[in-house]
């Protein structure tokens, strides 16, 4: 089971959902970012519903790299707003630096290189750690 973080309303919503056991943390990281981007909980935003994962890598300081990807071959830009982009960058990050103790921070790439935004508004050329104050308390 794992604790993931849903944008919506404003804020991030969270669900407790089976993540499929995996014999290392990187590759359990991997497969709960998987579930999020491609989870229906009604809150998900357009933009993680726009994204999938190609890898998940876990370096020795506590760094996780998530190299995603746009969901459709003919995408060439995610359209969404600052506030939809920063909340599905947000649900990324709480949800691997919650469920991993070893995750201190998330880095971002699109395509296996650096990335600079994903929809035009949150500059990704930072690590980003935890951020409590966004999610909303039932």
């Amino acid at each position: 089971m794992a604790t993931l973080f849903f944008p919506g309303d404003g804020g991030l919503g969270t669900a407790v959902v089976p993540v499929r056991r995996r014999p290392d943390v990187q590759l359990q990281a991997r497969e709960a970012v998987a579930v999020l981007l491609t989870a229906d909980q009604g809150m998900q935003s357009s933009v993680l519903k726009e994204l999938r994962l190609r890898a998940l890598y876990l370096d020795a300081s506590g760094t996780v790299s998530v190299d995603l990807t746009a969901a459709s071959p003919n995408q060439k830009e995610i359209r969404a707003s600052a506030e939809d982009e920063l909340l599905a960058v947000y649900a990324m990050v709480n949800t691997l630096t919650q469920n991993f103790p070893e995750v201190r921070q998330v880095r971002f790439l699109m395509d296996g290189r650096e990335a600079q935004t994903l929809a035009g508004h949150i500059d990704l050329s930072r690590a980003y750690v935890k951020r409590t104050d966004m999610v909303k308390v039932p």
